[in-house]
């Protein structure tokens, strides 16, 4: 049996995991990354849907009274997000202090991966290997010509692979530019 995060229970599938079919079915992030073309994912589409969850699937965000609200909001991968001249840099420095909440309301997500930087501080500055790190959760490391990246997240007790891509939601600001909706980082990272 499986314990879910809502508190349900699931037989456990001998030959897959509950979301197997669905958000995080297994994906080939390697194939996806050497065919070189920009990949989207097609379970996290680029859209209002993405943003918010009603507990139970993201395909019923018509439902919702403030989807309206979350229509302000689009999606556009990250290099375009950035200011002329720009470059977007995975792992230059991650510090505690680059953790920002933002609009993301996910206090346990935010710590731990603040928590993340400060072992990642620690291995920079006393050159030892104070256990996982941001870093260590990367699978990929490299920016690619695809967007297409793979972190290793622990659900429910289950380590699993999400593969993700670049997309990010952005706002048009009060100053007419573009900015990062959610958790963004202090130095730009």
């Amino acid at each position: 049996e499986v314990t879910l995060g809502d508190g349900e229970i699931q037989e456990a599938d001998p030959d897959g995991w509950p979301y197997d079919d669905g958000r995080l079915a297994f994906l080939d992030y390697e194939d996806i990354i050497m065919e070189r073309n920009p990949w989207t994912d097609p379970n996290f589409p680029p859209d209002a849907r993405s943003l918010f969850i009603n507990g139970k699937s993201h395909q019923m965000a018509d439902d919702f009274p403030k989807k309206k609200k979350w229509e302000l909001y689009t999606w556009e991968r990250i290099d375009v997000t950035l200011p002329p001249g720009k470059k977007v840099h995975m792992f230059d420095s991650i510090e505690p202090e680059d953790v920002k909440m933002g609009n993301i309301k996910n206090c346990n997500f935010m710590a731990s991966l603040s928590g993340l930087a400060e072992r990642d501080v620690m291995a920079e500055t006393n050159k030892s290997k104070p256990g996982k790190t941001i870093r260590d959760i990367f699978l990929t490391q490299k920016l690619n010509k695809a967007g297409c990246y793979a972190v290793n997240l622990n659900i429910d007790g289950i380590d699993r692979v999400v593969v993700i891509d670049d997309y990010v939601p952005v706002k048009v600001g009060k100053t007419g530019k573009m900015k990062l909706a959610f958790s963004r980082p202090n130095r730009g990272q």
